[in-house]
């Protein structure tokens, strides 16, 4: 990096798709597959607030890194710089930290994938500790996997966009006590989530007129993605969360996937990782959340 710092400016709701592709450029690099959507970080800019909390850093026409803070119930960054630029995440880092003491906060959390030695080397000589663990977990669609079986009572219906505020509500109660779980506005939600999204890979699970579970998924790449997979308190413990994953699972091998894919809290309170690794799935990666009191 030359002596003087590098020229920044705000990130905008026309840089999803760059953006994406940084991200997905170094967890290519890393991992030899992209894990994250443009979509994802549609979802995750709605917790900050651009102008102020966020950097991109380019170059002839292209660009190669980027961060932002996000608010939650905790001050989160994210990082992400094109192989051959990792050399700018010091100086992002060192923003994102000034960023969250001008606002008051006390901490500050950060991702690092776990094959991510640059990364981590940063943020452990920076002083931040592992506070939590999350695991990729994935499973080949070789042939076409078991049919689900639902229990008494329960049916599988493809969603519809009726069904919004009840999936909407069905995801608050189901992920209420989830580790870094962060809600937004049901208008946002429906606009980003619903308005502008395929649709065609979400999922519900109903007992009468009532959604006992959901599955949210998407389509990525050669890869079916489940991004969110819940069942309501009242119906756990029947089989509803593995009917969902296999009906899910047929759907992404009928429209051609190598795999199936999703992201789990390795501390997940509900057993979702033993859920996982009974229909077949195995950890790929995991993900290491690092957090550092600021002084």
């Amino acid at each position: 990096m030359s002596s003087s710092p590098p020229e920044t400016r705000p990130a905008t709701p026309d840089d999803f798709d760059a953006v994406a592709d940084v991200a997905r450029a170094l967890e290519i690099d890393l991992i030899g597959r992209a894990l994250i959507s443009a979509g994802d970080i549609r979802i995750w800019w709605t917790s900050a607030d651009l102008a102020t909390a966020s950097w991109l850093v380019g170059g002839e026409g292209r660009l190669d890194a980027v961060a932002w803070v996000k608010f939650g119930d905790a001050w989160e960054s994210f990082i992400a710089s094109r192989p051959g630029h990792r050399d700018l995440e010091p100086f992002l880092l060192e923003l994102a930290e000034q960023r969250v003491r001008e606002a008051g906060g006390s901490q500050l959390r950060l991702d690092v994938l776990a094959r991510d030695d640059v990364r981590r080397e940063l943020v452990t000589a920076r002083g931040y500790e592992p506070v939590r663990y999350f695991y990729e977990m994935r499973m080949e669609l070789n042939s076409p996997p078991p049919e689900p079986e639902w229990p008494e009572g329960i049916r599988p219906a493809a969603f519809v966009p009726e069904d919004a505020r009840a999936f909407y509500d069905a995801v608050g109660e189901s992920f209420a006590e989830e580790w870094g779980f962060h809600p937004i506005p049901f208008d946002e939600w429906k606009r980003l989530r619903v308005d502008e999204s395929d649709t065609s890979l979400y999922f519900v699970a109903r007992d009468g007129d009532e959604i006992a579970g959901f599955a949210r998924c998407e389509e990525r790449g050669d890869d079916g993605f489940v991004g969110m997979l819940g069942v309501r308190r009242p119906w756990r413990r029947r089989g509803i969360g593995e009917a969902l994953l296999r009906h899910a699972f047929g759907e992404f091998h009928g429209r051609g996937k190598r795999a199936a894919a999703l992201g789990v809290d390795s501390a997940n309170p509900t057993g979702a990782t033993r859920l996982y690794e009974r229909v077949g799935m195995q950890v790929a990666g995991e993900n290491v959340v690092y957090e550092k009191e600021l002084a």
